[in-house]
């Protein structure tokens, strides 16, 4: 009868370890791409090579142009999907240069649902910031993770304490699993990242990320909700200060259950 236990126990065992997490492990990135190529030439290629060797699920991507003038009335994010074999979204943040700015998401997974919207109400704001997320199903799965990414205003902390504080509002309730990366343009003890994003968890650790070919400040970021329900299996800091002034962040990740 002992002997009939041990393989029950066993599967019992497995069984619930995965139960416990999403079915694979989710490989995401941030980054920031310095006025959406402007050290490139405008070019994706350069930063399709450097995605590729990572293979991310996502990638959260800052600073980024469609149809401008600079970037040659180029729609970088739909090239640099291509690029990769990826989904992807644009998020505007404001119009320029005859064309628009903001943020962006990639995704090998596709999108069930979009949002963005800018920031209201924000007072003395040099330029208008956005926050796009998206959720994706991955395969093999019914659960839903949420994907966001944002780029918050250089001015004052003031400024983008009061623009994280929307951030929070709208996907701040850990109902859904989510995972947020951009470029704060904030240290690691500043008010807006001690404060005002308290209740998310630290992907990242506090590695300097700007300017790239020699840091000495960390104002990159990615962050998970619920607190403490992301297992971290790996986070790096990698550097590419031909193709950007800022570090790229990368990890994988679990969601516990």
């Amino acid at each position: 009868m002992r002997a009939l236990l041990k393989p029950v126990v066993w599967v019992c065992l497995f069984f619930f370890a995965y139960q416990s997490t999403y079915a694979q492990a989710l490989k995401i990135m941030s980054y920031n791409c310095r006025m959406s190529g402007e050290m490139t030439g405008y070019s994706v290629k350069e930063y399709a090579v450097f995605i590729r060797k990572y293979n991310p699920d996502v990638v959260m991507l800052q600073e980024i142009d469609y149809n401008t003038k600079r970037n040659k009335k180029q729609d970088f994010t739909t090239q640099l999907a291509a690029e990769l074999g990826l989904f992807s979204v644009f998020g505007k943040a404001m119009d320029t240069g005859g064309g628009e700015y903001g943020v962006a998401i990639l995704s090998k997974y596709p999108f069930v649902y979009i949002n963005n919207k800018t920031f209201e109400g924000i007072d003395g704001a040099k330029e208008p910031r956005t926050l796009l997320y998206v959720d994706i199903q991955e395969p093999g799965t019914s659960d839903v993770i949420r994907i966001g990414t944002t780029h918050l205003d250089h001015s004052t902390d003031l400024i983008r304490s009061a623009m994280a504080e929307q951030i929070n509002e709208r996907i701040g309730t850990g109902d859904i699993p989510t995972l947020l990366g951009g470029d704060f343009n904030a240290r690691h003890d500043s008010n807006v990242i001690c404060e005002v994003m308290k209740n998310w968890q630290r992907i990242c650790d506090d590695t300097f990320t700007y300017p790239a070919d020699q840091p000495t400040i960390k104002i990159d970021y990615i962050f998970g909700l619920p607190q403490n329900k992301w297992k971290v299996k790996s986070f790096k800091v990698l550097s590419n200060p031909e193709v950007s002034d800022h570090r790229a962040l990368f990890a994988e990740v679990e969601f516990v259950k």
